[in-house]
Order: C-alpha cells, then sequence, then structure tokens
C-alpha cells in the first residue's frame, strides 16, 4: 500500500502533545506520507499559535481550553488519529458522509474523504487489504452516512472489488455500493461528493505509481 497527498494540506498545522514518543512518531510519520507536517510538543506552551487541532491522550490531557482535542486513545491506528485531526484542522466536528472513491484495477486507486474533505488518497494491490481499510474508516465515522464510489471502468475488476467489499457485511451492504460513470463525473450521486467524482480520473495516475 502506498499513499499519495494530491491535495496541499501544507497550510494545515497540527500538534501531538505526549510523552510517549512512539505514539508521536507514528502520528507525524503517518503525516508526512500525505505531504502533512505535525509538531510534537512537550507542553501546553509550546503548541504554536496557528495550530487546528491537538493530538493528545485522555490519560495526559483531559480537556484543552483553546482546542478541540483529538484523543489518540479514541482510535486504532495512527491512520484514523490523523484523519480526525485533518477533519478537525478543517472545522469539521461531525462528518455527514464517509466517502470512499475507488478507481479499479489491478492496482487499485483509493480516497477517502470526510463529506468534501479530501483526507488522503492510496493504492492498493490486494483487495481485502482495501476492503479491510474501507471498513476501518467506516468504524471510525460510526454516525456518519457510509458510501463508497466505484468507477465504471474496467469492468473485470470492478465486479471482483464489489464482491470483495459485499463480503464484510454488515460494515458494507450493496446500498453503500454506486457506480459512478467516469466520463460523467460532474454529475456524481445526485451532486454529491462532486470531489470524489474529479479524483476519479486523478487515482488513475496514482495507482500506476503503486
Amino acid at each position: 500500500m502506498q499513499a499519495f497527498s494530491p491535495f496541499n494540506h501544507r497550510q494545515l498545522k497540527i500538534a501531538v502533545l505526549t510523552s510517549d514518543a512512539k505514539l508521536a512518531r507514528s502520528v507525524i510519520e503517518e503525516a508526512e506520507g500525505r505531504g502533512l507536517k505535525v509538531d510534537h510538543v512537550a507542553s501546553l506552551s509550546e503548541i504554536p499559535l496557528a495550530v487546528k487541532a491537538v493530538i493528545v491522550k485522555r490519560s495526559e490531557y483531559k480537556e484543552l481550553e483553546h482546542w478541540t482535542p483529538v484523543y489518540a486513545d479514541e482510535f486504532n491506528s495512527a491512520t484514523a488519529i490523523v484523519d480526525r485531526a485533518v477533519e478537525i484542522a478543517y472545522s469539521k466536528k461531525e462528518v455527514k458522509q464517509a466517502v470512499v472513491a475507488v478507481d479499479p484495477g489491478k492496482t487499485v486507486g483509493a480516497a477517502f474523504l470526510a463529506d468534501n474533505i479530501l483526507l488522503r488518497m492510496e493504492s492498493f494491490t490486494d483487495y481485502n487489504q482495501l476492503t479491510e481499510s474501507i471498513v476501518d474508516f467506516f468504524k471510525n465515522h460510526p454516525n456518519s452516512e457510509h458510501l463508497i464510489l466505484v468507477g465504471s471502468g474496467a469492468a473485470e475488476y470492478r465486479e471482483k472489488l464489489v464482491s470483495t467489499l459485499l463480503s464484510k457485511k454488515p460494515y458494507i451492504n450493496p446500498e453503500m455500493v454506486q457506480n459512478v460513470p467516469e466520463k460523467n463525473t460532474s454529475k456524481l450521486a445526485k451532486g454529491r461528493d462532486e470531489v470524489a467524482a474529479v479524483l476519479l480520473a486523478r487515482m488513475k495516475r496514482y495507482a500506476r505509481k503503486g
């Protein structure tokens, strides 16, 4: 699996406030894979004023006065922690739709979105690994509508992909999976998540790099 950062998140300011060096390192490495810089700080006074989201452990900081905390304890991976930090940095406290746009093929490109915010793009050669990543993404957005947008190209790969996705019931069911005509990306899902539709074309380029 390889991560990509097609959108520029460098303007985001995120900090991880913890004495746990392992946690800080995993968060920083995950963020760097997206082209995003995270500052590791040891105290509240070290947090830069421009920071929009602060990652902490609940055992170390139960609340923060000036920031909405991202509690690392609530997530099972650095990927999920950074996803949530990006959402908070964009002032997205509640996500209505957790969306994954997928470009099927031998190598599969996948874009993970919180409403219209692109969190990350990845490429996969293992359909089961992709499916597990989507399930984890949905589990980390339990109160959101879950939607998987599958590009209409490469029919033989698309059928295998959809079959693998639906093997993960009840986390993924047929109602969540929508085919997207790649030649008409401006009219995706009755106007919803047009950003994801545009990404289908971009993912072909990123998938080839995987």
